[in-house]
């Protein structure tokens, strides 16, 4: 699936397309190294390896991070047919080739500064979702898996963050994380809040694993991803709970309090900053391999 289009072609590139336009302009099939062609002009094979090499270069410049090696295999391969069959005095081609070097393309993980965001390479292509820009994505809450019972009661609670934009109809990709069962406390009707002063030592920095079955009642963690916003139609859906997570590590780096007074009413918030690797599998069953993920979110006792 593509994800979203990369900028995978960088100066390198650039500079790649610039030889290889001055080579299919300067190199004409007079440079063939065949002896046996009487009339250059007339070798069908050279124009056709010119025209082959013309077509492996725009394939090239549009590939996407998962299609970068084969068709940059290929261009080498279109490349290494012209001079076989025009020739190269010049070595213009050669440095093309030279400068492709193994064709392996190393993309760097998307970085993000903003208050809130989600980030990562969801196979292979960068994906950043984060508030203050042009998307207009906003931070909100999600549900957390929790245990029910009685006033008084002291149960596990889990809290959710969802980042998405606000802009109708968008094409923005949208993510909700979970921390589930992070919170131990007595039990409080919903829409009345926990309110509790325990609820900022609740989410210790530290390593979480996946949350697996809803009846376990240790923390955990898990992602939902939407490819183009939480009500397209034209968008797929994909979560951590479809398949196999064996190699699924969330990591909590920093736990920080943000909590705020109104009417004389304490709400306890706490913004969480962490890594994460993990497999995201449509209801299909396809999967997103995600690695250098990223987050900062803020989760908030009074969102039920």
């Amino acid at each position: 699936m593509k994800l979203q289009k990369p900028t995978l072609i960088s100066t390198t590139f650039n500079n790649l397309l610039v030889l290889l336009l001055i080579s299919i302009f300067t190199i004409s099939c007079e440079d063939s190294n065949d002896d046996n062609v009487d009339n250059p002009d007339d070798n069908i094979e050279c124009q056709n390896s010119q025209t082959a090499t013309s077509q492996a270069q725009n394939d090239f410049q549009n590939a996407s991070n998962s299609e970068y090696e084969n068709l940059c295999s290929a261009y080498k391969d279109a490349l290494n047919l012209q001079i076989l069959e025009c020739g190269d005095e010049e070595g213009v081609l050669q440095t093309i080739i030279d400068d492709l070097g193994d064709c392996s393309l190393v993309v760097e993980p998307p970085v993000s500064n903003a208050e809130f965001y989600i980030t990562g390479l969801f196979n292979g292509e960068p994906i950043i979702m984060q508030t203050g820009t042009s998307a207009n994505y906003l931070l909100g809450c999600g549900g957390g898996l929790g245990v029910s019972g009685d006033p008084g009661d002291i149960i596990k609670r889990g809290y959710g963050a969802l980042l998405a934009s606000s802009i109708p109809f968008n094409e923005n990709p949208a993510g909700d994380m979970s921390f589930d069962r992070f919170y131990e406390g007595p039990y409080v009707p919903p829409f009345q809040g926990t309110f509790d002063p325990a609820f900022n030592s609740s989410f210790p920095v530290g390593n979480y694993s996946h949350t697996e079955e809803f009846l376990n009642t240790d923390r955990g963690m898990r992602l939902e991803f939407y490819t183009k916003g939480v009500g397209s139609s034209s968008g797929v859906y994909y979560a951590t709970t479809g398949g196999d997570q064996t190699n699924t590590v969330f990591t909590i780096t920093e736990s920080v309090s943000d909590n705020y007074n109104q009417s004389g009413e304490t709400y306890y918030r706490q913004i969480l900053t962490g890594t994460f690797n993990c497999m995201l599998y449509s209801t299909n069953g396809d999967p997103i391999e995600i690695t250098d993920g990223t987050f900062r979110l803020r989760v908030v006792d009074e969102c039920l």
